[in-house]
């Protein structure tokens, strides 16, 4: 166990001061099963230059429920089991890359909108977005227009890591 606190959408996420004094989160967008390492080391790497701390956001889709069946409340359950042990194998790696324990925060919906959610919120701090290729495909166009935000206030950085890129050449983005 490696002491990972899961966070709910209503928890307030810990965050770390950055050397300026401002608060300063990287937020990386994990996507199981398809998740890519390099985005998750990528955003690491730009922690420990620039004195931030890690985010970790897993959305799990909604789950539907069979009225009929007895099995809902018995999956949904394991759902919600798999992905924090999910959630518990990234938070060993993060720390594995010289970062402290992030805060994780797991939610249930749909990507897009839980992204604007958690960057509206302005406990976070989140200061950059990382988001592996494989997931942003998927979400491309309405990610972008969550960077932007509804005001200039709200601009938050996205960075896309390529999916065929070995660790060095992701050690050379930064």
């Amino acid at each position: 166990m490696t002491g990972v606190k899961i966070k709910d959408s209503k928890v307030k996420g810990a965050n770390a001061k950055s050397v300026s004094g401002k608060y300063r989160v990287v937020l990386v967008i994990v996507d199981f099963p398809s998740h890519d390492s390099k985005a998750l080391f990528y955003a690491c790497r730009y922690a420990l230059q620039h004195g931030c701390r890690i985010s970790l956001l897993y959305v799990r889709p909604k789950f539907q429920a069979n009225p009929l069946l007895f099995l809902g409340r018995a999956t949904e359950r394991q759902s919600r089991a798999f992905a924090e042990d999910y959630a518990q194998e990234v938070s060993a790696q993060v720390q594995k890359w010289g970062c402290s324990v992030p805060s994780v925060y797991m939610r249930e919906g749909d990507v897009v909108q839980e992204v604007s959610q958690l960057l509206s919120e302005p406990e976070h701090h989140v200061a950059l977005v990382v988001i592996s290729a494989k997931t942003f495909i998927a979400t491309s166009a309405a990610l972008v227009k969550v960077s932007a935000g509804k005001n200039k206030d709200q601009f938050r950085p996205f960075v896309v890591v390529p999916n065929g890129l070995s660790f060095d050449e992701v050690e050379k983005l930064i």
